[in-house]
C-alpha cells in the first residue's frame, strides 16, 4: 500500500505568502504549508506574540495574540486577518509589497 502523501500546500496569495514565511521563520525553518498548525510545529505563547506584532506592523492591522491562537494555520489566520481589517485590498497589497521586497533580497 501507498503511504499518504504528505506534502505541504505552499501559499495561494501574498497575504498566505506573508504569514507562511513569518510563522516559519519564528519557527526557524525553511517554510511550513498553509494547512500545518503553528503550535504543532513547536509554536509557544512568546512566538504567537512576535507574529501578531509582525502582523501589525507589516500589514497595519490590529490582530491580538488572541486571533493567532484561534486561527492556527496560514489558511485560517489570513481569512481572520482580512475579517479584521477595514481596508482588505490594500492589506493585500502591502502583503504583496513586502512578497516583492523580500524576493528582491538575495538570500
Amino acid at each position: 500500500a501507498a503511504a499518504p502523501q504528505e506534502r505541504a500546500q505552499a501559499p495561494r496569495d501574498a497575504l498566505e505568502h506573508l504569514l507562511a514565511a513569518g510563522m516559519a521563520e519564528l519557527l526557524g525553518r525553511a517554510s511550513i504549508g498553509v494547512d500545518e498548525d503553528f503550535f504543532e510545529l513547536g509554536a509557544h505563547s512568546l512566538l504567537v506574540i512576535k507574529l501578531a506584532a509582525r502582523i501589525r506592523r507589516l500589514l497595519r492591522v490590529e490582530i491580538a495574540p488572541g486571533v493567532v491562537i484561534d486561527h492556527p494555520s496560514v489558511t485560517t489566520l489570513a481569512r481572520a486577518v482580512r475579517a479584521a481589517s477595514a481596508d482588505p485590498a490594500q492589506t493585500e497589497q502591502l502583503a504583496d509589497t513586502w512578497r516583492l521586497e523580500a524576493e528582491a533580497i538575495p538570500s
